[in-house]
């Protein structure tokens, strides 16, 4: 047997894992840890698929460079104002 021969269904995982559009990524990573896959189905509310997160997908995410931000920068995001000192 040629392996361009063999059916798709003769290596897919089953039953097919899936996570929803609202399921954190870290539960994402340790699902796909736990069952050894390479991939997930992700699933809308209406359950009809969205898409597929992939381990390819994850370390991508990893190895973005965070964004730098100053504290003056998330206080003024959070709209709080400046800490005074009133003594000064």
């Amino acid at each position: 047997m040629r392996v361009y021969e063999v059916m798709s269904k003769a290596v897919a995982t089953t039953p097919v894992l899936t996570v929803t559009t609202r399921t954190l990524v870290r539960r994402a990573a340790s699902l796909m840890k736990g069952q050894s896959v390479g991939s997930l189905v992700v699933t809308a509310a209406n359950g009809k698929v969205a898409g597929i997160v992939t381990v390819s997908d994850l370390l991508e995410l990893l190895a973005r460079k965070p964004e730098h931000k100053s504290n003056r920068e998330i206080r003024k995001a959070r709209g709080q104002e400046e800490w005074e000192d009133p003594e000064a």
